[in-house]
This record gives C-alpha cells, sequence and structure tokens, in this order.
C-alpha cells in the first residue's frame, strides 16, 4: 500500500467533512476532495507527501472549490440562455469542431479576464440548444468608442424561420446598449442571401471589403 492509499484510507473522512462544513455542500465537497485527492496523486510522487497531508488535501481541495464556483459564476455571468416559442426540438449533430478547440473557447467563457460572451437560444419547452452567439467588444479608436463584434450566429436548419435569429440579435441589441457599444458589427457570406435578407431589416450593410492575413506557416 502506497503512502497515498493509505491517507486517503485514513484520511478521506476527516477531509470531506471539512470541506463540508467549509462549502455547506455535500456534493461540491465531495467533487473538491476527488479534486485534492487527484492533485496529491499527481504531485506528491514529485514533491514529496506533505508533513501534513490533512491541512494540504484540504486547503487544495477548498482552493479547487473556490475555483470552482467562481468558474461557473462567470459562466453565467457570460452566458444567456433564451427560449424560442416556436423553435423546433431538433437535436443538433455532434459537432465535428475538435476537443481542443472546443475547451479552448470554454476556457474563454469561464475566465473572469477574457471578455467574451455567449448566447444560446432554446425552445421555450426545454430541450437542447438550437441557436447560439459569440460576441465580444473590440475598440473603435477613430470613434473613440467601444463596438460589439459578433463572431458567430449560427442556428440549426430546422430551426431556421422560427424566431431564432430575432432572440439573438434582440439580445445581444439589450447587452450592447447596456453596457455602452456604440455599434455591433458581424460579417456574413455573399451569398448567404437567406441571412442577409434577415440582416438587412435589422442593421446596415456597409461598402467595406473584409480581408484576411493568414498567419500559420
Amino acid at each position: 500500500m502506497t503512502d497515498l492509499d493509505r491517507i486517503f484510507r485514513d484520511e478521506w473522512g476527516r477531509v470531506l467533512a471539512a470541506l463540508i462544513g467549509f462549502l455547506g455542500d455535500f456534493e461540491l465537497a465531495e467533487e473538491a476532495a476527488q479534486d485534492a485527492f487527484a492533485a496529491a496523486a499527481e504531485r506528491w510522487p514529485r514533491e514529496g507527501t506533505p508533513a501534513n497531508p490533512r491541512a494540504w488535501l484540504v486547503t487544495t481541495g477548498r482552493n479547487r472549490a473556490i475555483d470552482r464556483i467562481r468558474r461557473n459564476r462567470t459562466l453565467a455571468e457570460k452566458t444567456r440562455l433564451l427560449e424560442v416559442a416556436e423553435a423546433t426540438e431538433d437535436v443538433i449533430e455532434d459537432s465535428a469542431i475538435p476537443d481542443e478547440r472546443l475547451e479552448l473557447v470554454w476556457s474563454w467563457l469561464t475566465d473572469p479576464e477574457v471578455d467574451f460572451g455567449a448566447l444560446l437560444v432554446r425552445p421555450a419547452g426545454g430541450g437542447p440548444a438550437v441557436g447560439l452567439a459569440h460576441y465580444r467588444p473590440y475598440l473603435r479608436p477613430l470613434a473613440g468608442s467601444v463596438g460589439g463584434y459578433l463572431d458567430d450566429l449560427f442556428v440549426h436548419p430546422a430551426a431556421r424561420g422560427g424566431g431564432a435569429v430575432d432572440a439573438l440579435l434582440s439580445s445581444l441589441r439589450e447587452i450592447g446598449l447596456a453596457r455602452g457599444w456604440s455599434k455591433i458589427r458581424w460579417i456574413t457570406a455573399d451569398d448567404n442571401y437567406r441571412a442577409r435578407s434577415k440582416y438587412d431589416r435589422v442593421a446596415e450593410r456597409t461598402t467595406w471589403v473584409t480581408y484576411d492575413m493568414w498567419l500559420d506557416d
């Protein structure tokens, strides 16, 4: 039996009880204790067992729980869930986006230092999301103002025409007004006629041409 196995056997209950007392939530405390022992399994073989393993585990578990609470709070603040009565309940197919990219975007949403937000729309009766929008502020130096940039707007084909786009754009407008943005900008493909017919009714089409300078090798 390794030192960690022995400490797990002897200290799990005490560590969990201490975390429950601090957090006041059994499930959160249990997750924090699991995180602490996982951290110990990773670090102790390399750094050595601390002089007071129980104190180390409680402190680590408490810090992990605080980080989890902060991430969840940040995610709740930066992600708004909308509901549309007419939207269908078709499930969006599994994404072809690589896991690493999804994890990166998720880290942006849960990081309070990254000014990046998301909107999700789902049927009013519940079910999976059928549309999303990603947005962020951008500086407009010559105008002396801050604008909002809509990076992505996607609605599942089966839900299009059911009010999802209107809900996303209307909510984004409210966010922009609340944050003092001067305008909200986005781009779309020249041949995306269906989307353009919607955008022409809610925004002004510009004559600017978009260029991308790719920096890949």
